[in-house]
């Protein structure tokens, strides 16, 4: 669709006035500026009667600026959004890039330091596999299939805790941080945005001359409650962060219209951590996904992490002349605050296939290398039966078919397949007659049911040494 603006609005009323026969009109607002309005006043004599005809072109003139300059703001604010979403998806590569090299490093350093026969470590990801499965926007969480997709309309029906909502308190340069962006807006949690941000603070304090009611003498963290209700049934939520050490401390769900809850998380999880995805393998860092019976309200409970850098202070008031009553800003130097932030949640209604394969192609592109294993974090929903395997791993090598458990997992099984002339293995340690030439990763994903299923993500293949001829 062709931009409707001043330009073209001011061809149109040219147009229309040559077809009036108003030729002089047509001609100054043709020689006229772009930025110069249509419309360019209206003199009556004292002694003259207006003329009806003359005022109605005024207003029509001064509607047609208005409407056009509308038109071009409008057209301004949606080349400034499409250059913001262009520069945030740029910026977003970016930093994908720069999360993939820094994993990799981080891989080396903490797989390969724990396990010093592998070499090589390769991050998994969608271009790796084929077959009939789900992959969520990440490109590395993998789950069944989805047969049905529903956005479900998330409501917020109560935030609770032991702090204050939004960034009350932060110093500006000017005053308040408050008083440019405001956090305590609880319709930025469900707005569908990563740029604006909901925040839950506390504050703690070893001791301050002045200070507000808000202000704790203690350490203890932000905690608060946030229960939603969807339009819909649903059986999982996607909560977004940009903070790293953001807890989910419980999540619950209601069965009777949010009179009672009942926890549906064994022990709080650092969704977003980046160490704790090497030492807990029962969860998809950086997903913010989060999985529970078939509910229509949940309640998820976030806790903080430690304080930020920021500077406080708080505004008082001072009425001792009631007349003139003055403002002033005591600042709060022994004071730090606790702080919880939810970019977007959000929720689907899913239905999926009960069974979903992934495979991939060789693994093995160079000269063979002496032994293999794999690293995974999984998602198995807490409401799950716990006597089933919902994940399993098949590792083809050299054409044969061997099951196998992560490396970073607490199951029993193979973990580490090796070529070796020892006799004495560890039970993880799969002996192996000759060096790995070809190696295929089958991963097989389960669900007892068609509402929710499992998820992996973080899929890596370790790869021991090379094995060249002398």
């Amino acid at each position: 669709m062709d931009h409707v603006g001043i330009k073209s609005m001011k061809e149109a009323y040219v147009s229309q006035l040559v077809e009036e026969g108003d030729i002089r009109k047509a001609e100054e607002i043709q020689n006229s500026a772009v930025t110069a309005p249509i419309y360019s006043g209206y003199s009556i004599h004292p002694e003259e009667e207006p003329s009806v005809e003359g005022i109605n072109k005024c207003f029509r003139e001064m509607a047609i600026d208005i409407y056009a300059v509308r038109q071009e703001i409008k057209y301004a604010a949606d080349e400034m959004r499409l250059l913001m979403n262009i520069v945030d998806a740029q910026l977003r590569n970016t930093d994908e890039l720069l999360t993939a090299e820094e994993d990799r490093i981080r891989d080396m350093n903490i797989i390969c330091g724990n396990y010093q026969e592998f070499a090589t470590v390769k991050t998994l990801t969608e271009d790796n596999f084929n077959g009939d499965y789900n992959v969520e926007d990440d490109g590395k969480t993998f789950t069944c299939m989805v047969g049905e997709e529903k956005e479900v309309k998330l409501t917020v029906l109560q935030v609770a805790g032991n702090g204050y909502e939004g960034n009350g308190f932060v110093k500006s340069e000017e005053g308040f941080q408050s008083e440019k962006i405001t956090t305590v807006d609880r319709a930025n949690m469900l707005d569908g945005s990563f740029h604006t941000c909901y925040e839950y603070s506390r504050l703690t304090s070893g001791g301050e001359p002045e200070y507000p009611a808000d202000v704790n003498m203690d350490k203890e963290e932000a905690l608060c409650s946030i229960t939603l209700m969807g339009e819909v049934p649903f059986t999982a939520i996607k909560l977004d962060s940009d903070q790293e050490d953001i807890i989910v401390q419980d999540l619950l769900i209601s069965d009777d219209n949010g009179a009672s809850f009942r926890s549906q998380m064994p022990k709080p999880v650092s969704i977003n951590s980046q160490t704790e995805k090497y030492s807990n393998d029962a969860y998809i860092y950086n997903s913010g996904i989060l999985v529970f019976p078939m509910t229509q309200i949940v309640r998820v409970v976030l806790k903080s992490a430690g304080t930020t850098s920021e500077s406080l202070a708080f505004q008082k008031i001072d009425v001792s002349d009631e007349k003139k009553p003055k403002s002033q800003i005591i600042d709060l130097p022994n004071t730090k605050r606790h702080v919880i932030r939810v970019n977007d949640i959000s929720a689907k209604a899913r239905t999926y296939v009960n069974k979903s394969t992934m495979r991939t192609d060789e693994l093995i592109t160079g000269a063979p290398v002496s032994s293999i294993a794999i690293f995974a974090n999984e998602y198995v929903p807490y409401h799950y039966p716990d006597n089933q395997n919902y994940i399993q791993y098949i590792i083809t090598i050299n054409g044969e078919d061997y099951d196998i458990t992560p490396i970073n997992s607490y199951k029993t099984g193979k973990k580490i397949f090796r070529c070796t002339e020892h006799s004495y293995l560890d039970t993880y340690v799969q002996k192996l007659p000759e060096n790995i030439k070809s190696a295929k990763l089958t991963v097989i994903i389960q669900s007892p049911e068609d509402k929710s299923a499992p998820y992996v993500t973080n899929l890596k293949v370790c790869l021991g040494k090379a094995v060249t001829k002398d």
